[in-house]
C-alpha cells in the first residue's frame, strides 16, 4: 500500500503528495469543491465525505 499522510481531525481526511484530498476509509479522491469521493482508478462515484463538507465546505463561522 502507498504511504499515506496523518489524518486531519478538522477534514477526516489526508491530504497526498500531489495535495489530493484522500478518504482514508475507501482510499477514494474527494473532490474539495462539494466533498463527493470518486474511485481514483475508475472515476465512479463511491460516497460523500460528510465530515469535510459539514467542517469545511457548511462552516459556520464561530461567533466571538
Amino acid at each position: 500500500p502507498k504511504k499515506m499522510g496523518r489524518v486531519d481531525p478538522k477534514t477526516g481526511l489526508i491530504k497526498n503528495s500531489q495535495g489530493q484530498l484522500i478518504d482514508p476509509n475507501t482510499g477514494g479522491i474527494v473532490n474539495p469543491e462539494n466533498g463527493t469521493i470518486h474511485n481514483p482508478q475508475t472515476g465512479q462515484y463511491i460516497g460523500f465525505a460528510d465530515k469535510y463538507a459539514n467542517n469545511v465546505l457548511c462552516a459556520v463561522p464561530r461567533k466571538k
